[in-house]
């Protein structure tokens, strides 16, 4: 065991606000500067956005309309909608002041980003500390659990940085079963319910969590004493579990309504490599090297000097407590033990047998994977090493070697912990989690990712590196505790990460659809690509019925109308599919289209004012921008009190047509490349200038413009290699070509224009620097 120094309550009270004080700073630290804009900046905006919505729509509808808590404002009019992703209300509930303090969703969100960290390592640090004995090493098992690469490779998940619950869980459960105190117990109920509130993945390891614990108290407690704490521990999980229920049940709807069910493909995909064990994601600034390495999900990598003061550990443990005693099975136990001995070797043959015949049956023998005999030889394994030993091993069994292990019990549990979450990350790449996974049913089947399993790895290491410290730093001797945290934070060092610019204030359309009378659902344009998140994160501005989405899933009805907008052209059955979901008002934003998708928009809407299937409302001027979001009533809706400001009112089509126009001139201007001469070059009399010009429009002509010369027309609409293949849906990306003489300058540097003119009137100029001789 570690050092265990008594402390009064007052001492506990001072190292724990040390703690907090000490894991907010450093969560500071791991993400800067994401604490220097958390009102203009995300370290994502993906994910990232639509975790800040599920944040705010938790506090919005919980204190307006519980009972439906999950049928959310997006894919409408799907139901259980936010069933499609992570509900975070366990976490969402530390925002709550915020929000009704009217903090941004932008704010609240980072503030809950940060807060999971900080808290993630004051319970990692309770955690250590609790088995250790050693509040300041014990700050190193905080760093490893809050900070470990893969953390920080998972910051646009935010719900995988409030991993405190899990930590906690364990810490009270380890205490429970050594004192059997109520209030551990009651502590305990508490943190596995909140775990499973904030984290679904969370949710279902912690039950591996909870069943290796108990496996091991069976090994190692008396068994009347087991028996008194097993019943308490149901207790408190069964009380957790009814807290949660209502929150689950949900999931269990939306499967069966929609079939939310994660595929072996899927599983398979997200199953760690062994490689990944070795990359630290491409945010970490010493390990990135390796990032060639890794797969999706993968950077498991928790650094060298953990991973160093754990194995320490396990070795000066070792030393200090020695089992030279022998103790023999009896010779019921180890004739039982030989049978399964048999059992399992007639296992092994059969799997390689089938392996090597490379069919799924022998004979009448016919399995779904070769792999489902290596779990029940893992299991006859397993009951073998209960029954008995080897003769030559100095323990009985298994529950002997638990008992008297020169590890010790405790140590020899995060040892396991370890292996449990490597067991897991792998996933289906181990014929155990792969049977598991065929034969357990939906429960399995909602980790999409098991390679997020790691964190199972990272409670046991966080306290063996902090046992292992705590033995190298005598009371006396801090300096080696600061060396080992300044040495982890090198190797998990990320910062200065990547944030990306988000405009704090809503655009005006959105302020407009918060306060107007929309009779049912609004739906945006551009539709189901990276810009959906977008739509999802605005809509806290609002919170009217939205058919647009952003989540894991997608709902029949929107997977069905988005399909109709996939094509090269939009299917003009997209306006009855729409209006079939009870759309009555379309949000378009030109400026949120691609260059390759911006026409067929652009298109689709001037038909459907032409074809009278929506009428023009308003057209709302981004700030600081020269574009604009258009609103449309769909036709059968009837007028509604839209309290459209007179400024922005479209008061026709004409009007509406003429600001799309001029709005497409501005957003997709002629463009191209100069190819000579390049940047500074010497060009002399009769040079030919001459590269590549293309438009949606396609174009009208190329000039080339010099200095008190008169302009030059290029010779436009010839061969330039490369550009048809680049641009291949530019139906003039065949002749992209132009060229035209340099026209006689006068001796010294001078700048030569190319203007490219589109057939819609757009105009791009090109510049480039040359000397003359």
């Amino acid at each position: 065991m570690g050092r265990r120094f008594t402390s009064g309550s007052r001492d506990l009270a001072r190292e724990t606000l040390f703690a907090f004080l000490f894991f907010a700073a450093s969560a500071v630290l791991f993400t800067w500067p994401l604490a220097a804009r958390l009102t203009d900046g995300m370290v994502d905006i993906w994910d990232g956005k639509l975790t800040a919505w599920i944040f705010h729509w938790d506090f919005h509808q919980i204190f307006r309309d519980p009972l439906r808590l999950f049928d959310a404002n997006i894919f409408h009019p799907a139901r259980y909608a936010l069933a499609f992703s992570e509900n975070l209300f366990g976490a969402a509930v530390f925002g709550f002041p915020l929000y009704a303090s009217g903090a941004s969703s932008l704010l609240a969100g980072n503030v809950l980003l940060l807060a999971g960290m900080a808290f993630s390592g004051v319970a990692g640090w309770a955690l250590a500390r609790e088995v250790t004995g050693d509040s300041a090493a014990s700050l190193l098992g905080g760093v490893v659990y809050a900070f470990v690469p893969w953390r920080l490779a998972q910051l646009p998940h935010v719900q995988f940085q409030w991993g405190a619950f899990l930590a906690l869980l364990l810490l009270f459960l380890l205490r429970y079963l050594d004192r059997g105190a109520r209030r551990d117990a009651v502590l305990f109920s508490l943190c596995f319910a909140w775990n499973a509130l904030t984290n679904v993945h969370y949710a279902i390891f912690s039950g591996f969590l909870v069943a290796l614990v108990l496996a091991h108290s069976l090994a190692t407690l008396p068994g009347p004493l087991f028996r008194k704490r097993l019943t308490g521990v149901a207790f408190a999980v069964a009380v957790a579990v009814v807290v949660v229920l209502p929150f689950y049940v949900p999931y269990a709807k939306a499967t069966r309504l929609y079939g939310l069910e994660r595929s072996e493909g899927e599983i398979a995909f997200y199953s760690a490599h062994l490689i990944d064990f070795f990359t630290s994601g491409p945010q970490n600034k010493l390990y990135a090297g390796m990032q060639k390495f890794a797969h999706a999900e993968g950077d498991l990598f928790p650094g060298l000097v953990p991973l160093g003061l754990a194995a320490a550990a396990i070795f000066f443990l070792r030393r200090r407590s020695p089992a030279t005693d022998i103790r023999a099975a009896s010779a019921a136990r180890r004739r039982a033990a030989l049978v399964l001995d048999g059992v399992v070797l007639l296992g092994v043959l059969l799997c390689a047998l089938l392996l090597l015949r490379g069919r799924p049956d022998l004979g009448p023998v016919r399995v779904r994977d070769p792999g489902r005999i290596l779990f029940f030889v893992s299991v006859l394994l397993l009951a073998r090493a209960i029954l008995a030993f080897p003769a030559r091993s100095r323990f009985a069994g298994l529950a002997d070697f638990l008992r008297r292990t020169r590890v010790g019990s405790r140590p020899f549990l995060m040892v396991t912990l370890g292996a449990l979450g490597i067991l897991v990350a792998l996933g289906t790449r181990t014929p155990v989690y792969r049977f598991v996974v065929q034969s357990a049913g939906p429960a399995l089947r909602a980790i999409r990712v098991p390679a997020r399993g790691i964190v199972l790895s990272h409670l046991g290491l966080a306290v063996l590196a902090s046992w292992g410290l705590a033995m190298l730093s005598p009371r006396a001797r801090r300096w080696p505790i600061a060396a080992a945290l300044l040495l982890t934070a090198v190797e998990y060092r990320a910062f200065p990460i990547e944030i990306f610019s988000v405009r704090a204030e809503p655009a005006p359309v959105y302020r407009w659809l918060a306060v107007a009378s929309v009779p049912g659902a609004a739906v945006e344009w551009p539709i189901n690509n990276d810009i959906e998140p977008e739509h999802v994160f605005r809509s806290t501005t609002h919170w009217k019925p939205l058919l647009n989405g952003y989540s894991g899933f997608g709902p029949p009805d929107y997977l069905g109308f988005a399909a109709l907008l996939s094509g090269e052209a939009v299917d003009d059955r997209v306006w009855n599919a729409m209006r079939r979901l009870d759309a009555s008002v379309l949000v378009f934003h030109p400026a949120e289209t691609t260059d390759e998708d911006r026409a067929k928009y652009l298109s689709a809407v001037r038909r459907g004012i032409s074809q009278g299937r929506i009428i023009p409302m308003a057209s709302f001027t981004r700030p600081g921008t020269e574009t604009r979001d258009f609103v449309f009533r769909f036709q059968e809706v009837p007028a509604f009190d839209g309290s459209v400001p007179p400024a922005t009112a479209l008061h026709s089509p004409a009007e509406a047509l003429r600001q799309m126009a001029d709005l497409e001139l501005r957003l997709a201007p002629p463009f191209g490349v100069v190819e000579r001469p390049r940047e500074d070059e010497v060009v002399g009399r009769g040079y030919w200038a001459f590269g590549w010009a293309l438009d949606d429009s396609g174009i009208a002509r190329v000039r080339l413009f010099a200095p008190n010369a008169p302009p030059v027309e290029c010779i436009a609409h010839q061969p330039f290699p490369g550009v048809a293949a680049a641009y291949p849906k530019n139906p003039e990306s065949g002749l992209p070509g132009y060229g035209c003489p340099v026209p006689a300058l006068p001796h010294g540097p001078r700048v030569l224009s190319v203007e490219i003119t589109g057939r819609d009137g757009g105009v791009t100029i090109l510049r480039r620097a040359i000397r003359v001789p």
